[in-house]
């Protein structure tokens, strides 16, 4: 049995103790969720507390500006990474949930169901935000039998960045497959690809799911993994068998 507990609201607001030790900004292109964190109880109930927003998998400790308007959507934030949280409470119970499922190896438990990690990574879990705004940029499009994907850099400089969309298996057991584009934004020009909506390997049969982005500088960060009906598209569906 799960039980999720009413969500929190963040003040919002650093204040001067809450500094992370590394003060460099960051800019972070990812997209947006809510989450919380499973606690298996004395009863053998799983609750699901501390809820907190997530930028790709990199929890989100305060916040200068409101999130809630771009959860579940792709968004380009400001701030400061590797932020210090205070551990949580373990008077709810054992951390994780109370039962073992099984799942492949890139599935993450979380709040509202299965997430996949598809990207590497990062090299802070953490970060406090200081700006925020939607990254309208990104579009997926149906185009007969081919999804186009269209993107414009929301940052000022050309990047390269490792794109791919991903499928996952239509019937048996749960499989996935990647197809990967080298994707070179240069600010100001859309840059648009187009792969299958859906692909035969063998004798798999697989659906277009999401798409994945990801590049690492200095200063930049790309970390998306997204969802294609998260930016436009809808769900694409398994061929029915004939």
């Amino acid at each position: 049995m799960n039980l999720l507990l009413p969500a929190l609201l963040f003040s919002g607001m650093f204040s001067s103790s809450e500094v992370p030790p590394n003060p460099s900004p960051i800019t972070v292109v990812s997209y947006l969720t809510e989450q919380a964190t499973p606690y298996c109880t004395e009863s053998g109930r799983t609750i699901w507390a501390d809820p907190h927003f997530e930028i790709g998998f990199v929890r989100v400790t305060a916040s200068a500006v409101p999130l809630a308007p771009h959860v579940q959507r792709p968004i380009i934030v400001h701030g400061l990474v590797d932020h210090v949280l205070s551990p949580a409470s373990s008077s709810r119970g054992r951390p994780g949930t109370c039962y073992i499922a099984q799942m492949r190896s890139d599935w993450v438990i979380s709040r509202d169901g299965t997430r996949a990690r598809r990207t590497p990574t990062l090299p802070f879990s953490t970060i406090a935000v200081q700006r925020a705004k939607a990254w309208k940029t990104l579009t997926a499009s149906l185009q007969e039998d081919e999804i186009e994907i269209s993107v414009r850099s929301p940052i000022s400089r050309n990047i390269e960045v490792r794109t791919a969309i991903h499928y996952e298996g239509c019937m048996g057991k749960p499989g996935a497959l990647a197809q990967e584009i080298q994707v070179s934004l240069d600010p100001g020009v859309d840059a648009k690809f187009r792969v299958p909506r859906v692909r035969v390997e063998g004798r798999g049969v697989y659906r277009a799911a999401a798409l994945s982005m990801h590049a690492l500088t200095k200063d930049t960060v790309f970390d998306v993994n997204i969802p294609l009906h998260h930016i436009g598209l809808s769900p694409v569906r398994c061929p029915t068998k004939q």
